[in-house]
């Protein structure tokens, strides 16, 4: 048996897995995977803001599961070179593109991933829903008990984790053929594959701070000068977490960035007037949090964010955009969530109640875009049906 490569005894009913351990066993195990490729990681994210990646789980279109053991090959560029261009099967696509983009130099374009999660989503299954629960309904296939929360950063791995790691690309296929088919000859297709690469990009490009700091509790309650102290908080506090490696509450919560936002102190002394404010926040990085309000504080009025909705017109239309939102993933079989997610709703609420052009952009405009005005405007009622 080759250097590097273990067999894991299983039935023989079931598809071997080869664990991988060293960088000639993974480029040759590279080069055999034919047509699409699934992959999956398995990491642990507790205690910093770039996860630790415990292993790579890949498989072609046959052929066994590849477990990639990050432990033992420190090198893993040879992934993302040898899959530049081909189509990725990723379950939860957006947990994972990231993590790959980081530790293997993995960088597909968001259209060249297809994320089954998403597919289902499209097919009146519902979103999110798991990979055990899409291999039970569609495939009947009974994936093992999750191993989901063990200690994937001890070695040896066990013959449990193995299995439950393998089980995560060996079914992808599959489940992707049987999504597809559901699919074929309707636009929800091609508005699934839109939607996924939106949420691809997302995911290999990080998150806008400019939703980040709408999405804290409290906001609501700022005027524009705080809207904009927070937003640069938000925004130094994303920076700081990056270069250190650290999860963004250990660099300052949501509150205390809330509150100096509300406070808006002009001063050193004014900043650590709040006995509570971490002592990191009002001396050890006093001046870097004291920076980012000068920005705020110097920015012209036409500049500054606009309210975050809680009430009034904006938040009754969000409402009703909520709520029609729910009769078309019953009509439609296009999940919610997907076809107008918070973000984007609460946007167009806000447009609505201001009197500007209502932007439906990509393929939403096609899926929704008429139907969103007609509601707004009145032209298409809601009733409640028992």
């Amino acid at each position: 048996m080759a250097r590097g490569l273990e067999l894991v005894s299983a039935p023989v009913t079931e598809p071997l897995i080869h664990l991988i351990t060293d960088l000639s066993s993974l480029q040759r195990g590279l080069a055999s995977m034919s047509g699409r490729v699934a992959i999956d990681t398995e990491f642990h994210s507790e205690h910093v803001y770039y996860p630790r990646l415990h292993l790579v789980q890949l498989r072609g279109e046959d052929g066994p599961a590849l477990l990639v053991d990050p432990h033992a090959i420190t090198d893993l560029r040879s992934i993302g070179k040898l899959l530049d261009g081909r189509t990725l099967l990723i379950h939860s696509a957006s947990h994972d593109l990231s993590i790959l983009r980081r530790a293997v130099g993995l960088n597909p374009k968001p259209e060249e991933v297809v994320d089954p999660q998403i597919l289902a989503g499209f097919v009146g299954l519902g979103f999110p829903r798991s990979l055990t629960d899409l291999s039970r309904e569609l495939l009947g296939e009974e994936l093992p008990p999750s191993s989901s929360m063990s200690d994937w950063s001890k070695r040896p791995l066990t013959d449990e984790q193995r299995r439950y790691a393998a089980m995560d690309v060996l079914h992808l296929h599959a489940l992707t053929d049987a999504l597809e088919r559901r699919l074929a000859g309707r636009p929800h297709h091609r508005w699934a594959r839109a939607c996924a690469a939106e949420i691809n990009s997302a995911a290999l490009h990080g998150e806008d701070p400019e939703l980040l700091w709408r999405r804290i509790p409290g906001a609501a309650i700022l005027d524009g000068r705080g809207r904009a102290a927070l937003r640069a908080l938000v925004i130094w506090r994303e920076a700081t977490a990056i270069r250190n490696n650290q999860p963004r509450f250990q660099i300052a919560s949501d509150g205390s960035l809330l509150d100096v936002a509300r406070r808006a102190p002009t001063s050193l002394t004014e900043l650590s007037q709040n006995r509570r404010l971490p002592r990191r926040l009002a001396k050890d990085q006093a001046d870097e949090v004291m920076a980012a309000l000068h920005v705020a504080a110097a920015l012209p009025e036409e500049a500054l964010p606009p309210p975050v909705i809680t009430r009034g017109a904006a938040a009754r239309a969000d409402a009703i955009l909520a709520a029609w939102a729910l009769i078309v993933e019953e009509r439609e079989g296009i999940a919610a969530e997907l076809l107008l997610p918070p973000d984007l709703r609460r946007e167009i609420a806000v447009r609505w109640t201001r009197r500007e052009a209502i932007v439906i952009p990509g393929w939403r405009s096609e899926a929704i875009g008429d139907e969103v005005r007609g509601v707004l405007a009145g032209q298409i009622g809601l009733f409640l049906r028992a």
